[in-house]
């Protein structure tokens, strides 16, 4: 069973606010296609961002759970239910990804299947992508760091070779969005600059590479490397079941 998470967070004036959860609802959709199970409805609720990402200046458009028991209790809970009902593996899938939610998550799988015969397999689309280029930081754990530098050329690596690194409301996610959901794309709301100098899309609270270069073709690629090399992971999990 695939639980999709993700958010209720701002993502800049020209995507679809929620995007985090509605991305990763539909990439979850595409990999049970082929690895067969079912998809759970997407849950909205997650932690902020803010806190590690200095350029969210639109955050109170946001609507966050920031208190962790809560939300850990919350995905405890869901899973726990799927673990009721004789799931055998549960595959958690992150679309929303500060260290803080990702850690959550991890705890909640563990806790929900520790005297169980199911098992979890947590995953986010970030992770999947690095995996599949064999970087072996953990992008938490560099943001637990705040080894931002680091951090920062990974993510550059990443979308050199065409996957998604990880961004907010920047060149990834709207590539993607305009792929999964060109409906909720207006690139026309997005201020470009008569003449643009810098990463000018920051005061927009963007983090990331340039949104305005967004396309969805380079959306689709994105999209089908974290579905084949998720497939693969769930593939191989399952094996072991």
């Amino acid at each position: 069973a695939y639980v999709p998470l993700g958010s209720l967070e701002w993502h800049g004036p020209h995507i679809a606010m929620g995007n985090d959860t509605l991305k990763i609802h539909a990439v979850c959709v595409r990999i049970a296609k082929r690895t067969g199970g079912v998809v759970l409805p997407p849950t909205f609720w997650g932690i902020s961002t803010g806190g590690q990402d200095k350029t969210l200046k639109r955050e109170h458009y946001s609507v966050h759970v920031n208190h962790a028991f809560l939300l850990e209790s919350l995905y405890v809970v869901i899973f726990s239910e799927l673990v009721r009902i004789g799931v055998k593996l549960i595959v958690p899938f992150c679309g929303h990804t500060p260290a803080d939610q990702i850690d959550i998550v991890r705890i909640a799988a563990s806790r929900a299947t520790e005297h169980s015969q199911s098992r979890t397999l947590p995953l986010s689309d970030i992770d999947v992508c690095w995996r599949a280029l064999g970087i072996k930081e953990d992008y938490v754990q560099l943001a637990k760091r705040a080894e931002w530098e680091l951090l920062r050329k990974r993510l550059g690596e990443v979308f050199d070779q065409g996957l998604y690194g990880g961004d907010h409301a920047a060149y990834g996610e709207t590539s993607i969005l305009m792929h999964l959901r060109p409906e909720l794309v207006d690139m026309k709301r997005l201020p470009v600059p008569s003449e643009p100098k810098g990463n000018w899309w920051q005061a927009l609270g963007i983090g990331g590479l340039d949104p305005s270069k967004a396309t969805p073709e380079a959306g689709q690629r994105m999209v089908e490397r974290i579905v084949e090399e998720a497939a693969k992971r769930v593939g191989k999990e399952l094996g072991q079941l």
